[in-house]
């Protein structure tokens, strides 16, 4: 089960747990920050809305023949030559 926590002090708290601190003042000196989640440690914290609940897909490698399509596309540019 993961503890959710909301507001601007559980979130800093939380990113200094998770050594991330400096990172997000950096990120905040260059960027407009509306919202921030972070999900660490079993513990799960965010300043306005609860993020979305997505279903991450592993990504595969896959193979392309790129000469193929190379191939295929100087083909079809001939044809309406």
């Amino acid at each position: 089960m993961v503890t959710v926590e909301v507001g601007r002090q559980a979130v800093w708290n939380h990113c200094k747990e998770a050594g991330i601190s400096d990172d997000i003042a950096l990120i905040a000196k260059y960027f407009d920050i509306k919202d921030i989640c972070v999900i660490f440690n079993g513990k799960m914290t965010y300043i306005h809305e609860r993020p979305r609940k997505l279903i991450r897909v592993p990504a595969n490698p896959v193979k392309i023949d790129y000469k193929a399509c190379i191939q295929a596309t100087k083909d079809a540019a001939r044809r309406y030559k």
